[in-house]
């Protein structure tokens, strides 16, 4: 993240502030591998239920993940590639196999503007919310990092299920609350 300032406090002086969540420096038309994390609005449990050790799509997250594999059809520079449903937000690996026109993010609003509108037109309500603004990423650049975020990916159902299991895991040393 990069700091700029901005005449925010009481006696007007210059204080930093933290914009965006992007890798300033990078050209995000060029070729790369992306992680991408996208939420639900407020956390909602749209797309599926976590079900053992697995998430089990609704037919939402149907919905969802047959949009996302479309990708490559509007814009045929990108491949996708790991992808995860889970019950409030995706993960994905996406690979940006040549220059593009225009930023990486483009087509990833894309994404969320049509997975939005079929969603409205499913519920029948044209104010309906699906994501929280913006996404995560993050520019797969060093060796094995690719193999890394892709069994992070796959293994997310199972710590989900962990999580949902036992929501704080005892650590050595630590007795359990009463």
């Amino acid at each position: 993240m990069r700091s700029v300032f901005t005449r925010g406090s009481p006696r007007g002086s210059m204080q930093p502030t933290l914009q965006g969540k992007r890798c300033f420096q990078h050209d995000y038309c060029a070729p790369c591998f992306y992680m991408v994390t996208m939420t639900t609005l407020n956390r909602a449990p749209l797309f599926g239920a976590c079900e053992g050790d697995c998430v089990t799509p609704s037919r939402d997250g149907w919905a969802m993940y047959e949009l996302w594999h479309d990708i490559p059809k509007t814009y045929p520079q990108i491949e996708t590639s790991t992808f995860v449903i889970m019950p409030d937000h995706i993960h994905a690996i996406i690979h940006v196999k040549e220059r593009m026109e225009k930023p990486v993010g483009v087509p990833l609003r894309a994404f969320k503007s049509l997975v939005t509108s079929a969603f409205r037109k499913r519920h029948d309500n044209a104010n309906m919310q699906v994501w929280n603004p913006g996404y995560h990423d993050l520019c797969v650049w060093r060796p094995g990092s690719l193999k890394a975020y892709s069994n992070y990916i796959r293994d997310n159902p199972r710590r989900l299920s962990m999580k949902l299991e036992k929501p704080r895991p005892f650590y050595p040393g630590e007795q359990p609350h009463p």
